[in-house]
């Protein structure tokens, strides 16, 4: 289930993808995931060391910038 405010932005960013203002390049975004979670670590405790893990909604930002 969604908030109606997150279906409104949806529905918004929808309709822009769709026109020719903006361009959606998602293997560009999948790029920039893939190297956050191999090669940017922690660097304070508990975590010192281990890699970035993205939640789903930090991932779904990325997408949507590139």
């Amino acid at each position: 289930m969604v908030g109606q405010e997150l279906t409104t932005v949806l529905k918004q960013l929808i309709h822009d993808l769709q026109g020719e203002r903006y361009r959606y390049d998602i293997k560009r975004a999948h790029r920039r995931i893939a190297f956050i979670e191999r090669f940017c670590k922690h660097t304070k405790s508990p975590f010192h060391g281990k890699p970035f893990l993205l939640e789903l909604w930090e991932k779904a930002f990325i997408e949507v910038v590139y």
